[in-house]
C-alpha cells in the first residue's frame, strides 16, 4: 500500500500545480489576444484551446483538444462543448461565460469534464468574450488546463485537514493556536469548555486577556521565548468566564513559514486544576497536622511537667505520712513497750507496731524521707526542736534528764549529716515536711 503524502507534501504540491496554472492561464490570455497571428502555435500546444458560439457550438478546437476528448477536429467542430461536460455542471458553466461583458471580458473558472473513457476529470478554463461593434458577443475563444491531479491533492489535503481537525476535537486537552501577535486564530471545544466561552468570543482576542492576573508575567515572557523558538513545558493559569481559576500544564510549539520567520504559537492545554487543588489541600493538612503536632508537643511537655508534678505531691505526701507514723505514733507504742503490759496487752502492741511496719513498709523503700533513718524517739524530739523547744524543756516534757536530750541531739546531727557542719539544726529541722 502506498504510502499517504504528509500534509506539508500535499500543500507543496498544490502550491506548485497552482504556480503552473497560473502561468498557463497568462499564457492562455495572451494567446487569446493574439491568435491570428499565433494560429500555428496554438495548434501544437498541449493545453487544450477551443472556441465556440453563444449557444455552445464549437467552431475551433487544437489538437490538445481532440487528443483529450478522443475524437477528431471534424468530429469535434459543429458539435455543442456541453456534451462534454456532466450534467449538474452545465448551469454553473453557461452562467460563468454570460457573465462576461465588454468591460471584462476574461474570466477563469474550474469544472468537471467527461473524459473519453467516461471517468470524470477536471480542468481550470480561461474564456475570453468577443463582441461586436455593438457589443454583443459573437464568440468565445477557451483555454483549459487538466487540473485533475492537483484537486486529488486538494481532496487529500481537506481529508488530512479533516482527520486532524477530528482528532483536535476529539482530544481531552484543549488546543489553542495563536497568531504572531498572540491574537487568538483557533481554539478547540476543549478549550472554549474550559474557560467556559463560545470560539468567537475568543478568537481574533489577545491570548493575555484570559490569562489569571498572576500568571500574565510568565506568560510575557513565554511569548517572548517562543519568539525565540524557544519551547518549554509550564503551568499556567486561566480565567474563566464564571470568574473561577483553571490550572492548566502548557506544551507550547512555535510556528513558523517556509523562510524561518515567527508566524505564531500552538499550544496543547492539560487541564490540572483537580491536582493542584489536591496539592493545596494536602499543603494545608500538612500545615495543619504540623500546627496539631506542635500544640500537642506542648501539651505533652505540659502533662510531663504535671504528671512530674504530681509524683513530687505522692512523694511529699508519703514522705509527710510516713514522717508523722514514726513522730506521732512509734514514739507511743515504745513507752507500751516499756510498760509492764500483761500477755494479751502486749501481744496487741506487738501486732499494732508490726501492721504498722507492714504498711509504711511500701513507702520506706521508694522514699528517701529525712525521717526514715531516725528511731521514734529521735523523731520525736526533732519535731519538738524545730518547734523551737529548747533541750531543758523537752527534757521536762519527755520527763528524760537533758543529758539524754543532748546524746539525742548528737545523734541526730550524725544521721542527717550535719556533723563539723556550722548549719543549726532547728533551721534544718524546718525543712523536714509537717
Amino acid at each position: 500500500m502506498p504510502k499517504k503524502p504528509t500534509y506539508e507534501e500535499l500543500k507543496n504540491r498544490i502550491q506548485e500545480l497552482e504556480n503552473i496554472e497560473n502561468s498557463l492561464k497568462r499564457a492562455g490570455e495572451d494567446l487569446l489576444e493574439s491568435e491570428g497571428r499565433c494560429r500555428a502555435v496554438v495548434e501544437d500546444m498541449p493545453e487544450l484551446i477551443c472556441s465556440f458560439l453563444p449557444g455552445g457550438e464549437i467552431t475551433f478546437v487544437n489538437k490538445g483538444y481532440c487528443e483529450y476528448f478522443g475524437q477528431t477536429f471534424e468530429e469535434l467542430v459543429g458539435t455543442n462543448f456541453q456534451s462534454l461536460i456532466p450534467e449538474s455542471e452545465k448551469k454553473f458553466v453557461m452562467n460563468n461565460i454570460s457573465e462576461l461583458k465588454v468591460e471584462s471580458p476574461t474570466q477563469s473558472h474550474e469544472h468537471k469534464v467527461i473524459a473519453p473513457n467516461g471517468n470524470i476529470r477536471w480542468q481550470s478554463w480561461t474564456n475570453r468574450a468577443l463582441f461586436d461593434d455593438q457589443g454583443n458577443t459573437v464568440e468565445y475563444l477557451s483555454i483549459g488546463t487538466d487540473i485533475t491531479e492537483r484537486k486529488k491533492v486538494e481532496e487529500e489535503l481537506r481529508k488530512s485537514e479533516k482527520r486532524y481537525r477530528q482528532l483536535v476535537e476529539a482530544m481531552n486537552e484543549g488546543v489553542g493556536v495563536a497568531d504572531q501577535d498572540y491574537n487568538f486564530t483557533y481554539v478547540n471545544d476543549k478549550f472554549c469548555e474550559m474557560l467556559g466561552y463560545s470560539p468567537d468570543e475568543i478568537i481574533d482576542h489577545p491570548l493575555i486577556e484570559f490569562v489569571h492576573d498572576d500568571f500574565k508575567g510568565l506568560m510575557k515572557d513565554q511569548m517572548a521565548q517562543r519568539k525565540k523558538g524557544e519551547e518549554t513545558r509550564f503551568e499556567l493559569a486561566w480565567k474563566t468566564k464564571d470568574g473561577d481559576t483553571v490550572y492548566t500544564l502548557a506544551s507550547p510549539k512555535s510556528l513558523h513559514d517556509e523562510n524561518g520567520h515567527f508566524t505564531g504559537s500552538m499550544g496543547v492545554l492539560t487541564d490540572i486544576t483537580d491536582r493542584i487543588k489536591a496539592e493545596e489541600a494536602l499543603r494545608e493538612k500538612d500545615t495543619k497536622l504540623e500546627q496539631q503536632a506542635k500544640n500537642l508537643i506542648e501539651v505533652n511537655t505540659a502533662l510531663k511537667i504535671l504528671l512530674k508534678q504530681r509524683e513530687k505531691e505522692k512523694t511529699k505526701i508519703k514522705e509527710s505520712l510516713l514522717a508523722d507514723i514514726k513522730k506521732l505514733v512509734y514514739p507511743y507504742i515504745e513507752k507500751l513497750e516499756n510498760i509492764r503490759l500483761n500477755q494479751e496487752a502486749q501481744t496487741f502492741v506487738n501486732i499494732i507496731k508490726s501492721n504498722l511496719d507492714d504498711l509504711i513498709s511500701p513507702f520506706a523503700t521508694t522514699l528517701s524521707s529525712k525521717y526514715y533513718s531516725l528511731t521514734p524517739s529521735e523523731i520525736q524530739i526533732a519535731d519538738l526542736i524545730k518547734h523551737g523547744k529548747t533541750s531543758k524543756e523537752i527534757a521536762s516534757i519527755l520527763n528524760v534528764s537533758s543529758k539524754a536530750i543532748s546524746f539525742h541531739r548528737g545523734n541526730l546531727r550524725k544521721k542527717l549529716g550535719l556533723l563539723n557542719k556550722k548549719i543549726n539544726l532547728r533551721t534544718y529541722l524546718q525543712t523536714f515536711p509537717h
